[in-house]
């Protein structure tokens, strides 16, 4: 990855494009994953469907989640280089210490969403997705990343 200087402090950067790139990323992930199912999106379980066989979903969407834990993994440890290669770990310790908590609370939550799939019950699964994508793309990144890079930005 190319990285430019951060202004003042001579650290590797560009590192706030490159994690808002990597949002921007998440949702374009939230909307596949929105796409995929429309009964998911509507409340309704895979029974309705007269569009695929569970067989197909339930392929498709540990595919989809497969990408989404490996994006999700390198997303965090981007993050969490960044944290340390900047020095707004010894910095700003705890805030980046309840970062890197929250980053470990979500790949937990992830991981039971994605190891327990179940072809009866794909539609709630990838609400449950859904749901997760969307707490990540407001809670997460309004509570954590955007705060880590207002502070990049003032050092």
């Amino acid at each position: 990855m190319h990285h430019a200087k951060l202004p003042g402090n001579g650290h590797s950067g560009n590192l706030g494009a490159e994690i808002n790139e990597e949002h921007r990323m998440l949702r374009q992930k939230l909307s596949a994953v929105a796409e995929l199912c429309p009964q998911a999106m509507a409340g309704q379980d895979c029974k309705s469907c007269s569009v695929h066989v569970p067989k197909h979903c339930c392929r498709v969407v540990s595919d989809l989640s497969e990408d989404l834990m490996s994006y999700m993994v390198s997303h965090f440890r981007n993050e969490e280089r960044m944290m340390r290669e900047t020095g707004l770990f010894q910095r700003a310790r705890e805030s980046c210490e309840r970062h890197m908590q929250d980053h470990g609370d979500m790949s937990e939550a992830a991981l039971q969403l994605v190891t327990h799939l179940d072809e009866c019950k794909l539609s709630t699964q990838l609400a449950g997705l859904t749901s997760f994508l969307e707490r990540w793309m407001s809670d997460h990144i309004t509570q954590h990343d955007r705060p880590m890079l207002d502070m990049l930005d003032e050092s």
